[in-house]
């Protein structure tokens, strides 16, 4: 179910809570948000859970732009599912390490073209150049509804009645 909810400011996890917790009041039961962030390590941790933001007004280039005077171009991307089983909020983060590089790739889905893998067998690809299975096997919002995924598993599977 889509639902439209405000716009939060704060910590990734604090949105992610307040938006969880907003969305379970408004279809009254159990629900799984989720939430992204692109985190530049030389900015002090933004634009974060405002990317959205930033990517509208700035663009790819302008994204870069950002960056420039700065020696660091590390970041993560940070996907922060939170699920409400009824009783509880649960928290799932998945981070994948990366930097912002130019665009290159697809330029189909967000900041994907700028986001450049530092991991694994991908490492150097940004995520617009990764296939679907590359991208999904070490991507931040896998990982976080991986986790979630075994939460269930280990709480008898049922999520909703």
């Amino acid at each position: 179910m889509k639902i439209d909810l405000p716009e939060l400011q704060g910590d990734p996890i604090y949105v992610a809570r307040e938006k969880c917790k907003l969305a379970a009041e408004q279809v009254n039961g159990r629900v799984i948000t989720e939430d992204t962030s692109l985190v530049f390590n030389a900015l002090g941790d933004m634009p974060g859970p405002y990317i959205k933001w930033f990517l509208d007004s700035c663009k790819h280039e302008g994204l870069n732009r950002i960056l420039n005077g700065f020696d660091d171009k590390s970041c993560y991307a940070l996907t922060v599912v939170a699920y409400f089983d009824g009783q509880e909020i649960h928290v799932f983060e998945g981070r994948t390490a990366g930097k912002v590089v130019p665009a290159r790739g697809e330029k189909a889905f967000g900041w994907d073209p700028i986001f450049e893998c530092t991991e694994g067998e991908v490492s150097g690809k940004t995520y617009a150049e990764m296939s679907a299975e590359e991208k999904n096997s070490i991507s931040h919002r896998g990982r976080s509804f991986r986790q979630l995924k075994e939460h269930i598993s280990k709480n008898n599977g049922a999520i909703f009645y």
